[in-house]
């Protein structure tokens, strides 16, 4: 059984709702929640605490129903897999004139949910807001994986503009486990359910998707918040070579879904093209990788990754059955 406790209309007391989306894995969800009550709780009137369960077959629900009072929380189910079905599910049921994601793996700051407060005031006409997403090592980082750490922190969910509010620009969008966006400002438009995580497939792009259009198509604007802080707990598995790996194929495979257009389709001619780019990609980064030094061998290794996964992409596609 599961608890689903959704709302069909938009409360407008609600100025925020923080949403969480979580699949099996109770026991970091339980300390993000215990978290919340230290750095939150008890939650103001107006700002609601919205988790998503995304098909979890642990505990994840008991964790929930212990976080309930504490956190005048509410709580859905989405049955599909994958992070943008529940990060949609989100959309559709946050009451909040603003909706500010966070990840069940993140400690917020004391002033985190203050500085998003604040900001709203600061810049009234904004859409977009997002915060120093920081980490926090639970185990000693493989050596092999220092580099690409201090150079991809994209892989962690890493990222820190500085000490002072700044534009956010379409060269540099901020993550999911930290980040809040208006939600007038979105109009009807959803996370791409072709790309975020999903199970042991590690796609990533889908909150970048979002917000480049928020920003390129519809016009919005946004900053960095310096002072909305959280940490991203980072344990000894994904301090790993083969974690990082993982993540770069991902990225190569989300790269070629992000080419397509509404989900169309690819034609010979750029699947041809998208093959070529995977396969150089492939051996040039696989030859970087051997023979460069320094930062260019960590950047070549990461191409050669992502040449992995556009390869395996572009097959993926070809083989795929036509449907009638």
């Amino acid at each position: 059984m599961t608890s689903d406790q959704s709302r069909t209309t938009a409360t407008p007391d609600i100025l925020i709702t923080i949403a969480v989306c979580t699949h099996n894995r109770e026991q970091a969800l339980a300390t993000t929640l215990q978290n919340f009550v230290e750095t939150i709780g008890p939650v103001p009137t107006d700002v609601e605490v919205l988790i998503v369960d995304n098909a979890s077959t642990d505990q994840t629900q008991a964790v929930i129903d212990r976080f309930r009072v504490p956190l005048s929380l509410r709580s859905l189910y989405e049955e599909t897999p994958g992070l943008s079905f529940a990060r949609n599910r989100a959309l559709k049921d946050a009451s909040g004139a603003w909706i500010l994601w966070t990840d069940d793996d993140v400690d917020v700051s004391a002033g985190w949910l203050d500085a998003y407060r604040a900001a709203i005031s600061c810049f009234p006409d904004a859409d977009l807001f997002g915060g120093p997403i920081l980490p926090r090592f639970e185990a000693e980082p493989d050596p092999s994986i220092t580099e690409f750490i201090r150079i991809y922190g994209q892989i962690f969910s890493l990222t820190d503009i500085g000490p002072t509010a700044a534009p956010i620009s379409l060269e540099r969008t901020p993550y999911g486990a930290n980040m809040m966006m208006r939600s007038a400002a979105l109009g009807g438009v959803e996370f791409d359910t072709r790309l975020g995580v999903a199970g042991k497939d590690r796609m990533i792009g889908e909150e970048t998707v979002l917000l480049e259009y928020l920003l390129a198509v519809r016009g919005g604007s946004g900053f960095w918040i310096p002072g909305a802080i959280v940490h991203h707990r980072l344990p000894a598995e994904r301090l790993t070579r083969a974690f990082v790996r993982r993540w770069a194929i991902g990225a190569g495979k989300s790269r070629m879904r992000m080419g397509s257009v509404d989900n169309q389709p690819a034609s010979k001619r750029s699947l041809a093209g998208q093959l070529r780019r995977g396969v150089r990609d492939f051996f040039v980064g696989g030859w970087g990788a051997m023979t460069a030094k320094g930062d260019r061998r960590v950047h070549r290794q990461f191409q050669q990754w992502s040449g992995q996964g556009q390869i395996a992409e572009v097959c993926r596609t070809i083989l795929r059955p036509v449907r009638g």
